[in-house]
């Protein structure tokens, strides 16, 4: 059913002048025994328009085609939304199209889905950009659930500027939050530091302790001039 990237580790550091965002490679899928990584080349990080990106973590599409992220997003934005409109018909879009995946994975293949329930309920969507002049950053979390009532989809939203508790904020997506979680937590910050140096390490950190979680690292940075690429694989440029 899913072509889940649930090993993903991604980074995103927002500034009041710049958003840099980092993330592994690997993919893992329900098709092999154990969830073993399928392949290292998995682009996480999407261009919509120059300064306007987004990331994905978790559920990725299905095998039939009909559920796809990535294709979601795009299909969910035009040039004449701007990044809080697409966010919010991206999630609607994607919350829906989720959800009819599932009860469907349920009624065809319900001990499969049970299976591996637990790894399929997760998407982890991030959309970085400038709007209004503003570095910001959307975190929508969609976790299903599956009780008496039958399966549901909620969001966590969480944005910056907004939720955030300091200017200078550290966002994590994916599995490996926690490893990263750990690194960021001891940085000193009286130390300054190249927030891509930052953001690297910390997805660095979720590689070591994850075989689901892979070199190599793309790095992207956005400010109000544009965005470039720090480092990237060519089939991601």
């Amino acid at each position: 059913m899913a072509e889940s990237i649930t090993g993903t580790a991604i980074v995103i550091i927002r500034t009041d002048d710049e958003i840099v965002v980092a993330a592994d490679s690997r993919a893992i899928s329900e098709r092999y025994p154990d969830w073993k990584p399928v392949t290292t080349n998995i682009c996480k990080i999407h261009k919509l328009h120059d300064t306007f990106y987004f990331a994905t973590a978790g559920f990725r599409s299905d095998f039939t085609g009909t559920f796809n992220v990535v294709t979601a997003i795009r299909k969910s934005h035009n040039e004449s939304r701007s990044i809080s409109q697409t966010v919010e018909a991206s999630e609607a879009f994607i919350r829906s199209s989720f959800l009819e995946t599932l009860n469907k994975h349920k009624r065809e293949n319900p001990e499969n889905f049970k299976k591996n329930f637990a790894r399929s309920s997760v998407v982890d969507l991030a959309f970085v950009g400038v709007e209004h002049g503003s570095m910001v950053v959307y975190i929508r979390r969609l976790r299903a659930q599956d009780d008496v009532a039958g399966l549901s989809v909620n969001v966590h939203p969480e944005t910056c500027p907004g939720h955030c508790r300091t200017p200078n904020e550290i966002l994590m997506i994916g599995d490996g939050w926690r490893a990263m979680n750990e690194y960021v937590r001891q940085l000193d910050p009286k130390t300054p530091a190249r927030l891509a140096e930052v953001a690297k390490n910390a997805v660095s950190a979720a590689i070591a302790k994850s075989q689901t979680v892979g070199l190599p690292i793309d790095i992207l940075r956005i400010d109000r001039r544009g965005s470039s690429w720090i480092e990237v694989k060519n089939e991601c440029r």
